[in-house]
C-alpha cells in the first residue's frame, strides 16, 4: 500500500487502531506547545467544515461530538475553564440571542455589521 502523508493533529487512540489492523505509520508527540496549537486550531477549521456537510441526526451527533472534543482541547491550551465558557455562552446570548426566529438579513446600511 502507498504512504499517505497526513501531518495534522490526530485522537489518542488512532496509534492503537493503526497498530491492531498491521498498518505501519509514524506517530510522534508534538513538544511544542505552538506547533500544539496551530494544529488544534487546524483541526477546529477541518471538524467544523466536516459538521457543515452533515445529512443525518447520527452524522450531526458524531460530527458535532468530534468537534466539542477538539474544542475542549483549545480550551485547555488557552486555560479557559468550562465555567468561563458556559458563562460566556450565557452573556452571548442575552446579548445577541440566538436563532429561534430564524431571521435571514438581507441587507442593511450598518457598515459596522459583522
Amino acid at each position: 500500500m502507498a504512504r499517505i502523508d497526513y501531518n495534522k493533529l490526530v485522537r489518542d487512540k488512532i496509534k492503537e487502531k493503526l497498530e491492531g489492523k498491521g498498518v505501519s505509520h509514524e506517530i510522534v508527540a508534538i513538544e511544542n506547545d505552538e506547533e500544539y496549537k496551530e494544529l488544534l486550531m487546524k483541526k477546529i477549521l477541518e471538524e467544523a467544515e466536516e459538521l457543515s456537510n452533515v445529512d443525518s441526526k447520527d452524522a450531526f451527533l458524531s460530527e458535532s461530538t468530534d468537534l466539542m472534543i477538539i474544542l475542549d482541547a483549545a480550551r485547555s491550551i488557552f486555560g479557559v475553564t468550562e465555567q468561563e465558557v458556559l458563562e460566556s455562552y450565557q452573556k452571548n446570548v442575552n446579548k445577541k440571542g440566538k436563532f429561534a426566529y430564524r431571521h435571514k438579513l438581507l441587507w442593511a446600511d450598518d457598515e459596522d455589521y459583522k
